[in-house]
């Protein structure tokens, strides 16, 4: 067997995920602006459109677990990405609020079901005793994207228009669907078409580190959202670099750290990730000057970066091959809900608390994030570690 990560299998996943996360971000930035000004949508009607993307991520990842485990799963990511790619098309039509939601919706749904697929599509093509590298190097695409995207959807939509910006985006995630049949990943057994059931989606060995990804991403989902506002609110600089900074230190984080996974080293990783994330929020929280702002920022990236990772290998060691669409989901599931709940309460806080101080509250869920670790979650990890992964 070839011990090399570096194999074509996973260097077109990895393209293709970096490509859809591109396309993706490229239109995070712009969409507020375009609904307001090209429909004159109110901001309420601009909040609740955007608010429903992640309901649909959500919801299509138990499904797209259940349907990478018992169908064909190289097919299963075609189909998402072509999806995906196609709906970029939907935001160039005069349409409704309602009907904005429902492309929102659609485009959600079809996020959740590439992500779930490119990430166990990405596992299988990663050799077993290499997983925690490959996933490390894996997850760049993300915070690349997320680093590339937003400026260049701001630049066509600037410098052109942009109904423009949204076809590139279809354009270059179509791309990725062309390029994604380059993946011909074969697998030694025909996967059972077994009836759909909770229990077949959701990977209930899972659940504990899930549990500590949960409570690590509440503070994410506030600072993707509300950081914006808390630079405007104390002048403290460009949140475009806020997030650049964030993006480089998830990146080098996981160029570095991967490694270390493999030598047996995720309790010192998780520690190490919750650590640097709680300190980033206090130097967030503080923040006076454009300085601690961006370095704030380098801190939390590079925590995310140790800790996202992680979780998501100690996930598929637990898994056998077969169940990796399931593990994968309910990692992804995880992610979501601690996102779309630290948004929420965040919005809470912010009504009776400053930003600042919300944030500096927030190191109490990665505290407890840590309780559950060392005292459930490492121990369920150590007992359920799969030897030999099979088919």
């Amino acid at each position: 067997m070839n011990d090399s990560i570096w194999n074509k299998n996973f260097i077109c996943v990895l393209v293709v995920n970096f490509i859809m996360a591109a396309g993706f971000n490229a239109i995070i930035p712009t969409l507020p602006i375009y609904l307001k000004h090209q429909f004159g949508f109110s901001s309420s009607d601009i909040g609740l459109i955007l608010s429903c993307f992640p309901i649909t991520a959500l919801a299509v990842r138990p499904l797209t677990g259940y349907l990478l485990d018992n169908f064909n799963r190289y097919l299963v990511y075609l189909v998402s990405i072509l999806f995906m790619s196609l709906l970029f098309s939907a935001y160039v039509i005069p349409i409704t609020v309602a009907g904005m939601v429902l492309v929102r919706l659609a485009h959600g749904a079809a996020w959740g079901g590439v992500s779930s697929a490119a990430a166990t599509v990405a596992t299988d093509s990663i050799p077993t005793k290499k997983l925690g590298e490959g996933i490390g190097i894996f997850a760049l695409a993300m915070p690349l994207g997320m680093a590339i995207g937003p400026l260049a959807g701001s630049f066509i939509m600037t410098t052109f228009s942009a109904d423009a910006m949204f076809h590139s985006a279809m354009a270059v995630s179509f791309m990725a669907f062309v390029l994604g049949f380059f993946n011909r990943k074969r697998y030694a057994g025909r996967p059972a078409k077994n009836g759909f059931s909770i229990k077949k989606v959701i990977f209930a060995k899972a659940i504990p580190v899930a549990s500590v990804m949960f409570l690590a991403s509440l503070p994410y989902g506030a600072i993707m959202v509300f950081s914006g506002i808390f630079a405007l609110e104390r002048k403290l600089g460009s949140i475009g670099i806020f997030f650049s900074c964030f993006a480089f230190a998830i990146l080098v984080s996981r160029l570095i750290l991967g490694r270390m996974f493999d030598r047996g080293h995720a309790g010192r990783l998780i520690g190490g990730g919750l650590s640097l994330i709680s300190i980033g929020l206090l130097l967030l929280g503080d923040s006076l000057s454009a300085l601690q702002f961006y370095s704030s920022a380098l801190v939390l990236g590079f925590g995310y970066g140790t800790i996202m990772p992680t979780c998501q290998a100690m996930v598929n060691n637990m898994a056998l091959k077969r169940q990796r669409g399931a593990a994968n989901s309910t990692y992804l599931i995880s992610l979501d809900l601690g996102i779309g709940g630290g948004i929420f309460l965040c919005g809470l806080l912010a009504e009776h608390f400053a930003l600042g101080t919300v944030y500096n509250i927030m190191p109490v869920f990665l505290l407890l994030s840590a309780v559950v670790f060392f005292f459930w979650s490492s121990k369920i990890y150590e007992k359920n570690i799969v030897e030999d992964f099979g088919e």
